[in-house]
């Protein structure tokens, strides 16, 4: 007889499994234990899943007191030791990317799953690109409102009535 199960987010890029509350990245059959530091990194950066998160987010979660700490010399140790032990300990290049001037982003698709502890069994998967698509939805309909309550042209997207004048 088994005791109660609870569920747990775990993010799933190509054959690879992140499980940020375990602090482990695996392949299935070897698995890296990260610390505390990179597997928040890690976690941030892949649930962005291949957009860019901001040098300046990243900070504000890691050390969202710096006043005291250089945290530009803290986040490129912290994204140096993240990439290298995923060398080390996997077979990809580098899935963490810079982006110039920016922040990073991870280079792979990303699932976002919920599995039962201890069973590993799947219970849900979400494609994190839904969420994307519906922030650009939402965004469309209040600048559709915004122009409609501004006094512009209620129906943007209706074809206009000819005209007919008399002679």
């Amino acid at each position: 007889m088994s005791g109660p199960q609870s569920t747990r987010l775990v993010f799933v890029s190509e054959d690879y499994v992140f499980d940020p509350d375990a602090q482990q990245f695996s392949n299935g059959s070897s698995v890296l234990s990260l610390g505390r530091q990179e597997a928040r990194l890690l976690r941030m950066i892949m649930s962005a899943n291949g957009e860019t998160v901001t040098r300046h987010q990243i900070e504000e979660m890691l050390w969202p007191d710096s006043t005291q700490i250089d945290v530009t010399r803290r986040l490129n140790t912290s994204v140096s030791a993240l990439r290298r032990s995923l060398r080390q300990h996997t077979d990809l290049d580098d899935p963490i990317r810079t982006v110039h001037g920016e922040g990073y982003r991870w280079a792979l698709n990303v699932l976002e799953e919920t599995r039962e502890t201890g069973k590993g069994s799947k219970v849900s998967r979400q494609k994190l690109p839904f969420t994307a698509i519906a922030i650009i939805i939402a965004a469309v309909a209040m600048i559709w409102l915004a122009t409609a309550l501004l006094g512009g042209d209620s129906t943007p997207y209706a074809p206009k009535a000819p005209t007919v004048s008399k002679p």
